[in-house]
């Protein structure tokens, strides 16, 4: 049997070690080159989506406020609810691209909300809630991540809307819902996957959704 020397085999592990290296560094400074000559594309975006959970106004939350939750209480024995159901955020987006890692545009999101009361012995209609939200939230989008097929990004913006509805619930009088309030978008991480044509995700604190997704096309993009 040959026997093999110890010290021949730390000589050959300490040639490999830095070959390897090297080899390594070339290819990310290779990566690098690359994405530093690739060129950038101003233009247009358009995107389409929709969110889940909208974070709206204080009417929504107004429907579980102190005072009707009160009134509720008081008639739970005469009066039931049927499930809260929402279409969610339903959202259309348009963004110009400024720099690779800078994007500007406009979010505009409709959201309805609606609920039925019965009256608990017949099963016969008690009145209703209908809620209607609609904004427009301007926004910034931050690419930190820029790859051919793949950009992670974040995005904030501020804006406005408009919630419209009405309210007889329990068989009280009909209460008409107008109000303006301010729109916020917090979003810390979102994924985009494709070239011209792309799907997103991303996770919010925002009238779009906690979590919102959808596609989008890039105009003058390779």
């Amino acid at each position: 049997m040959v026997k093999t020397k110890p010290w021949a085999v730390l000589l050959a592990l300490s040639l490999l070690v830095p070959a390897g290296a090297g080899a390594q560094s070339d290819g990310e400074r290779k990566e690098r080159k690359e994405r530093s000559e690739r060129p950038f594309y101003p233009g247009h975006e358009l995107r389409v989506g929709v969110g889940i959970h909208p974070v709206l106004n204080g009417d929504y939350y107004e429907f579980w406020s102190t005072a009707r939750l009160d009134a509720w209480l008081a008639d739970r024995e005469k009066y039931s609810f049927g499930a809260l159901r929402t279409t969610g955020a339903l959202t259309v987006a348009y963004g110009y691209r400024f720099r690779r890692w800078l994007e500007a545009g406009a979010t505009l999101s409709y959201a309805r909300f609606w609920r039925d009361s019965y009256v608990r012995l017949t099963g016969a209609s008690a009145g209703e809630l209908r809620d209607n939200y609609l904004a427009v939230t301007p926004y910034a989008r931050f690419t930190w991540l820029d790859r051919r097929w793949v950009k992670l990004y974040s995005q904030t913006g501020i804006g406005i809307g408009a919630g419209f509805g009405h309210d007889d619930s329990f068989g009280r009088e009909r209460t008409k819902l107008r109000d303006w309030y301010p729109t916020l978008q917090l979003t810390p991480i979102g994924v985009a996957v494709g070239r011209k044509v792309y799907g997103y995700a991303d996770m919010s604190i925002s009238n779009i959704g906690w979590f919102h997704l959808g596609i989008g096309y890039r105009f003058n993009y390779e």
